[in-house]
């Protein structure tokens, strides 16, 4: 049920209505608010402000799962120490956090990831393959992992340590704008080895156009092999496959974070299917 709000009333007064009104036809109640609600009947469950908070930072599972949240926390779910070990843009991914929808693509990717720890995100430009792989990222952060982006493998070799949890993402591992043999030759002679190397504390997430994807999958299968190598269809995931719902929220968020005026807000959040 939503409540009606009427000017002047607080918060505590709205939901002390509102049960009034309700209590007859309610065996229990849950109060969910972004507010801070300081006083309620004793039989009511509240979930305030303060409360969800508390939820969010205490669960880095959640975070990973719904890494939106991360555009709400402050410092204290960053430890200080692993943001300065990781090799990563973390004021960059903190900003993304603000607009970032989890999508069924990104769903993907984390099972993908819990299943082989090796994840592909693939698709056309400004989709959210990068987006995607830094909020795993951001997030793995969030709950004690370092977090580093790495462009060759040895730069992931150099900051891999067995003993910590670690999360890399090579962005356009084979090229941003083409196919590059040479990008794809470092990837295919160290593959294997990092493939092995991936674990429960250890992934790995590329992002990648389609056609470079293809060219570089096609040189290492050809010149190299790896054994260890999932199938594609396992771990690659469509970064564009974006439902009518997704895209709306998408174009809403940034809406939102923009500060666009109020009226226009409503009219997003009215239309945003037919906008879309």
């Amino acid at each position: 049920m939503i409540a009606a709000w009427q000017g002047g009333e607080s918060v505590d007064a709205v939901v002390s209505r509102v049960l009034k009104e309700w209590r007859p036809s309610l065996r229990s109640v849950v109060v969910l608010t972004n507010a801070v609600i300081d006083s309620l009947e004793t039989d009511v469950m509240v979930a305030d402000a303060r409360t969800l908070s508390e939820v969010i930072e205490s669960d880095p599972d959640l975070r990973l799962r719904i890494p939106s949240l991360l555009g709400v926390c402050d410092d204290s779910v960053f430890d200080a120490d692993l943001v300065a070990r990781s090799s990563a843009d973390v004021d960059a991914a903190r900003e993304l956090a603000r607009v970032f929808v989890p999508t069924r693509a990104y769903n993907a990717a984390l099972s993908a990831l819990s299943r082989h720890s090796f994840a592909v995100l693939t698709g056309p430009p400004e989709m959210g393959k990068t987006a995607g792989a830094r909020m795993v990222g951001l997030a793995r952060l969030s709950g004690g992992w370092e977090f580093h982006e790495c462009i060759r493998p040895e730069q992931l070799w150099a900051a891999f340590a067995r003993d910590r949890p670690q999360v890399f993402v090579a962005d356009d591992a084979f090229g941003s704008t083409e196919y590059r043999a040479d990008a794809a030759e470092h990837w295919a002679v160290e593959l294997d080895r990092i493939l092995r190397a991936m674990d429960d504390r250890h992934w790995l997430v590329w992002t990648s156009r389609p056609s470079p994807l293809k060219a570089g999958l096609r040189r290492i299968h050809r010149e190299h092999g790896v054994e260890r190598f999932p199938q594609p269809a396992e771990v690659e995931v469509d970064a564009a496959a974006l439902d009518l719902a997704e895209k709306a929220l998408i174009l809403f968020r940034h809406a939102r974070a923009a500060r666009l005026p109020r009226e226009v807000l409503d009219a997003i959040r009215v239309y945003g299917w037919e906008i879309v």
